[in-house]
């Protein structure tokens, strides 16, 4: 996208003074231009995600309006046992939950939907039901939506939990054409747990880009067939911040060595690509020869490049599953003495982390990451991010005083990143 196009995209972001400014400056400085140009694009592709989303708001209305004249008149109002009429307060959508396999159907088939999300909505709704199910006169609505979230908060567990049960009921209630049970008592039951919430609660311990060297280095020492994989595994997560889905689906033909001892990584769909479009991304030297060096070891050609191995170390033609991949990634941490809380996911979250601390800016760890928007590499990086602050720098002279640019050994960059380039 070239920056008059990005600009034209988002006439509407800044005061047209302010656009002036921004061009005038961008004219000047050829590095301003790129970081401008990357924040311009980034909000063009929010606002058209926002436009589809709108769309798609009106077609559902229109659909609800066509589905409510189709039986207007052959439903009565809800009546109790007793036949004293309706029993929820006036106002209140209920949806009944008798029908949780029909629901829990659509929800696994959905193709718009990535797997790990299907199979996260899946968990949050069996402990939403069996809630619901534990008294038989509860009904799913806005109500009994927001006393669940007070039932999860007194429980203990996160914020980020309580808002995936409002999708996964949202998501369920659409794909089986109903009114969505989350209204403003679930939304405000929610925003009360996130400020009641503990900064940072939940977050995996992020692995460096360091630390996954010496992982790695100390899983390919074993000299045997696993090792070598483990090593190639580690590498290639760490260096293309990969979720463990897309280890896991990674084909041998999706890598390609370049000449100068580099390799490139199609990763053909995720969680934020749906529509599979893929994304082509950098493997480092080192990274580069572990897996030259995994694949010839495993004397594999095509189909899936990390492969499951039996007691005696064979390569067998089935690939790792994502648990699989969870579970080298959280041994071979262990055997490295890294503590915390690790999980597949502490590679991406490390690298994010390495990134914010050789002052990559949020757009450039957005996409490093294929993150649909910078939220969550901010809240990835809060740490470094707090550490860069006014009072860090100012009072404390805190990553001031040394000139020194500490490089990690291996595939990583060994350029300095200093001044305007840092957001690059």
């Amino acid at each position: 996208m070239t920056l008059d196009f990005a600009f034209a995209n988002v006439e509407t972001a800044l005061p047209s003074e302010g656009l002036d400014a921004l061009r005038a400056a961008c004219a000047r400085d050829p590095r301003l231009a790129g970081e401008v140009e990357q924040r311009l694009s980034v909000m063009a592709d929010l606002q058209g995600r926002l436009s589809g989303e709108r769309s798609a708001l009106r077609d559902l209305a229109a659909t609800a309006a066509s589905m409510r004249r189709d039986v207007k008149g052959d439903l009565g109002p809800p009546t109790r046992a007793d036949g004293c009429g309706a029993s929820e307060p006036p106002g209140v959508v209920t949806a009944k939950v008798d029908d949780v396999a029909e629901g829990m159907r659509l929800l696994a088939a959905a193709g718009d939907t990535a797997e790990n999300t299907r199979r996260a909505y899946a968990s949050a709704l069996r402990g939403l039901d069996a809630w619901l199910h534990a008294e038989p006169e509860r009904t799913l609505n806005d109500i009994t939506l927001s006393e669940y979230l007070a039932v999860l908060a007194a429980r203990g567990r996160g914020a980020s939990r309580a808002a995936q049960v409002v999708a996964a009921a949202k998501r369920r209630a659409e794909l089986q054409r109903e009114t969505s049970p989350a209204g403003e008592k679930t939304a405000e039951a929610l925003r009360r747990h996130r400020r009641h919430a503990v900064a940072g609660l939940g977050q995996v311990r992020g692995i460096s880009w360091e630390e996954a060297d010496r992982m790695g280095d100390l899983a390919a020492s074993a000299g045997d067939a696993r090792g070598l994989r483990d090593a190639a595994l580690i590498a290639v997560t760490s260096d293309a911040l990969l979720r463990v889905s897309e280890v896991a689906n990674i084909q041998v033909e999706d890598v390609v060595f370049e000449d100068d001892g580099t390799a490139r990584l199609l990763v053909r769909r995720s969680k934020t690509d749906q529509r599979g479009s893929g994304a082509l991304l950098f493997l480092g030297p080192r990274t580069a020869a572990l897996v030259r060096d995994w694949s010839a070891r495993a004397a594999i050609t095509k189909g899936p490049l990390f492969r499951r191995l039996n007691r005696a170390g064979s390569v067998a033609a089935r690939g790792l599953g994502a648990a699989s991949v969870r579970r080298v990634i959280v041994r071979r941490a262990a055997a490295a003495g890294i503590g915390g809380r690790v999980s597949g996911h502490s590679l991406r979250v490390g690298s994010a982390q390495s990134l914010a601390k050789r002052g990559a800016g949020l757009v450039a760890m957005q996409k490093a990451g294929r993150w649909a928007s910078p939220e969550m590499p901010a809240r990835y990086t809060r740490s470094q991010a707090a550490a860069e602050g006014a009072i860090a720098r100012l009072r404390h002279q805190h990553g001031v005083t040394s000139t020194a640019c500490a490089v990690p050994t291996g595939n990583r960059s060994n350029k300095c990143l200093t001044g305007p380039e840092t957001a690059a």
